[in-house]
């Protein structure tokens, strides 16, 4: 499967990230085949893996243009099992929103799983979530500045939460 827009940018972000700093980072890649016209695809348990100084974080990417909010079914259920089992295994685990604005520009939002899990899901529309919810429950909000996101900042914010 190819890289959305919001994906590509962040995986060159953390290429350059890798290169300055050391860190470790692997993208999980999507793997499927056709069967007539229907993809068939395995599951991977997140986007990206990364480790920091000894600590493993793992992320899953997601974004939209979903005005006035996010649909929370683009998150799968494999997905958020994985999640919640890294974490549960001594690593930190969260989910990056992207938020893509014709006035707003894109900004993404790292949401632990945890706190996705607690206050997210437990929302009162079950489909979508308001933005200033996602927002509310962001350990860091991210902006991408001369084409490149700020995988620093996101890093040290997850770890030292």
């Amino acid at each position: 499967m190819t890289l959305n827009a919001f994906e590509r940018t962040f995986w060159k972000s953390l290429k350059e990230w890798k290169d300055e700093t050391g860190g470790f980072v692997h993208r999980f890649n999507d793997s499927g085949y056709w069967v007539g016209r229907k993809r068939m695809s395995v599951p991977q348990p997140a986007d990206f893996m990364l480790i920091h100084n000894g600590t493993p974080l793992m992320l899953e990417l997601k974004s939209s243009r979903h005005e006035p909010s996010f649909p929370i079914g683009n998150i799968r259920e494999h997905q958020l099992d994985s999640l919640i089992d890294f974490k549960c295994a001594g690593g930190i685990a969260g989910f990056l929103i992207a938020r893509t604005s014709k006035t707003r520009g894109q900004t993404a939002y790292y949401v632990d799983v945890g706190d996705y899990q607690r206050n997210i899901l437990t929302s009162p529309k079950k489909s979508t979530v308001k933005w200033d919810i996602i927002e509310a429950n962001a350990t860091s909000s991210l902006t991408r500045g001369a084409g490149r996101w700020p995988i620093e900042e996101l890093v040290l914010d997850a770890i030292c939460r």
